[in-house]
């Protein structure tokens, strides 16, 4: 990602990797190696981010390569943090303009999503019809997925001219002459040297990486240890000897390094560790970074020292690599009992869905005591839109006391949070990336999706087609209630869409006195019955969540490492240092050791905590002028 145009650079010597290329060393290669170097040994030009102000990604395509720019302005100019590319492989290489011109953008984002997720930032591109992205008519699969993907950020796109857009163009389309291969030299020395005898710098790697402990390091360590030297000298000398302590240990004939002969079945002859080798001694049965059990198998048949399991199992448990790297299957968090209310109108909840194909958006607006929904069909998704809706809705259902959302900026917007104080409502919103939080709405996404698709595929628009499910939906019995939400938000069960005619199978009032008093103790029986139908389903779903959960011994100052999100990565990253807790399974985490670092809240069952190692068991090795280990977690990075 510090390398401009890294992926059309390379693309001939990639080729030469290929299976069925032979290995021709061309001029052509040649140019385009002494290129990399160059590259390599010169200073990256690229900044730090400043995560107070906005990004711009700069995005362009060509028939080789597509490219991306992440770049933020400093005093007036565009500064690059860093650069995205990739050489385009046969099939890609077949798309017309825009739809590579999408591609650019869609893989951009995708590699500077860390950057972008959940920020306003600017596309720049040269391709003018892209401005109208949303409006493709008839996409594709594989658009609508890239579609799907980016509506999930938010950004606009500005048309940057072809000739002012030399930056992300030539990143594109790095120039490599092309010759011919049959001019190739005919001597293989020719071809081999120029790639043998170029400038490398010498890696000087100062903590020992070797696989085995000499002769004469045991020998050492083992006189200099208090303890194993004291066994030491009650060997050598009979008239100390005790027989109570030194039971098991004897000095091998030919290495004279001290052992210990195993009461197990196998017998095994251990050699026994000085305290300042246990270190090296895990790190050398660890080296393939098996769990603990084969770890201690390892150790065991070749080594000795008291307490061996229980620094087995602490070196294990907090090697860094293992917990980045090994899935973390954890208990989740005990459920957090939403608030029941009591009727309708009080609690409810609003999520959106989309862009769907060919349509725009769906806003669904919950009413968690009744289960009724109503659904909006939406252009677009900016706050005043939103609001907009929501205040319809308010007007005709009436002011609820609670409103619960993502963390989406229509929902966290100056507009929304001013509408929703006025009103005097309580806003409340999920963890990051844990919508669990909002699940009622959550799950009623699949359902209307699948609705809305299969209705528009018989000719119905999106707006016809969410009247047609909410219709259906607020008629039908809700099994957490056992009543329709029709008869519970507006006191009667309302006719399905298709009911063309009148069944009287509800009697007919003629005195309307008799009928509201009729009607309201009605109701008030119903929403008994709904509130204690509610707590019955709450009680018996946290019963069963809670059969698979535990709750999590988190604190502040406690190190943890984050999941990660997307594929190619290590399923977790950090270290980061727990700073705060909000609530029961909230967290407030940042960056460890990094005081400056932006800190953020996460959910609990994002999190994996990592235990603090023994002081015995890191490694000690660095000099005194390097950089000393400021946490007990192993890393198996050394310093270069």
């Amino acid at each position: 990602s510090l390398i401009p145009g890294f992926a059309e650079l390379t693309e001939c010597l990639t080729q030469l990797t290929r299976k069925n290329v032979p290995f021709q060393w061309t001029p052509t290669h040649q140019e385009a190696f002494k290129k990399l170097q160059d590259v390599f040994f010169t200073k990256p030009f690229v900044r730090l981010p400043d995560w107070d102000k906005p990004f711009v990604l700069n995005t362009d395509a060509s028939g080789q390569a597509i490219s991306g720019i992440l770049l933020q302005e400093h005093e007036g100019k565009l500064h690059p943090i860093s650069y995205y590319s990739k050489t385009l492989s046969n099939s890609e290489r077949n798309y017309p303009a825009i739809k590579l011109e999408l591609f650019a953008i869609y893989k951009s984002v995708h590699a500077f999503k860390t950057y972008l997720y959940n920020t306003n930032f600017k596309i720049l591109t040269d391709s003018k019809p892209l401005l109208h992205y949303k409006k493709i008519a008839s996409p594709t699969d594989i658009v609508s997925r890239w579609l799907l993907y980016l509506s999930e950020f938010q950004f606009t796109c500005e048309h940057i001219p072809g000739k002012e857009n030399t930056l992300a163009d030539f990143f594109s389309r790095f120039p490599v002459n092309r010759t011919e291969i049959s001019n190739t030299p005919q001597d293989e020395q020719e071809l081999i040297l120029p790639v043998v005898e170029t400038h490398c710098n010498t890696i000087n790697v100062t903590s020992d990486t070797s696989l085995e402990i000499s002769t004469s390091t045991w020998l050492k360590e083992q006189a200099d240890d208090t303890q194993t030297n004291e066994i030491i000298q009650l060997l050598k000398n009979p008239s100390l000897k005790d027989s109570n302590n030194i039971r098991g240990f004897y000095i091998d004939p030919t290495t004279h390094i001290l052992m210990f002969k195993s009461h197990r079945k196998s017998q095994a002859e251990l050699i026994v560790v000085p305290k300042s080798l246990q270190h090296k001694a895990l790190d050398i049965c660890h080296i393939s970074h098996t769990g603990l059990d084969k770890t201690y198998q390892i150790v065991s048949n070749r080594y000795y020292w008291k307490g061996v399991y229980i620094d087995t199992k602490n070196f294990v448990l907090s090697c860094e690599q293992c917990i980045k790297n090994k899935s973390f299957t954890p208990k989740h968090a005990p459920p957090q009992s939403n608030r029941i209310p009591t009727r309708p109108g009080d609690y409810i909840s609003v999520d959106i869905k989309g862009p769907l194909p060919n349509s725009g958006y769906v806003l669904t607006v919950l009413d968690h005591f009744s289960k009724h929904i109503v659904l909006y069909s939406l252009k677009n998704i900016t706050a005043e839109t939103v609001s907009k809706h929501i205040l319809n809705y308010i007007s005709i259902h009436g002011r609820p006391s609670q409103i619960l959302s993502d963390r989406g900026l229509q929902f966290t917007s100056e507009v929304f949070s001013l509408i929703n104080k006025t009103l005097g409502i309580k806003l409340s919103h999920t963890s990051p990336f844990h919508p669990q939080t909002n699940g009622q709405t959550e799950r009623l996404n699949p359902a209307i999706e699948s609705s809305i698709l299969t209705l528009q595929e018989r000719g119905v628009n999106l707006q016809n087609a969410l009247l047609i499910h909410q219709n259906i939906y607020n008629g039908l019995i809700h099994p957490s209630t056992g009543y329709t939400p029709n008869l519970l938000h507006f006191g009667r069960n309302l006719p399905l869409i298709f009911d063309t005619f009148d069944n009287n199978s509800e009697p007919i009032f003629l005195d309307k006195a008799h009928y509201v008093q009729d009607l309201l103790q009605q109701l008030n029986t119903a929403y008994e019955l709904a509130y204690s139908t509610l707590t019955r389903k709450q009680v018996e779903q946290n019963n069963r969540l809670a059969k698979n959960s535990r709750p999590r011994a988190l604190h502040v100052g406690d190190i943890v490492y984050l999941k990660s999100k997307g594929a190619f990565k290590t399923r977790f990253e950090g270290p980061y240092t727990i700073i705060a807790k909000k609530g029961e399974v909230n967290y407030t985490i940042q960056a460890l050791d990094n005081k400056s670092a932006r800190s953020f809240t996460v959910h609990v069952d994002r999190l994996r905590y990592a235990p603090g190692r023994k002081s015995h068991l890191i490694s000690h090795d660095t000099a005194p002028n390097e950089s000393k280990t400021r946490y007990f977690l192993r890393s198996s990075t050394h310093q270069i």
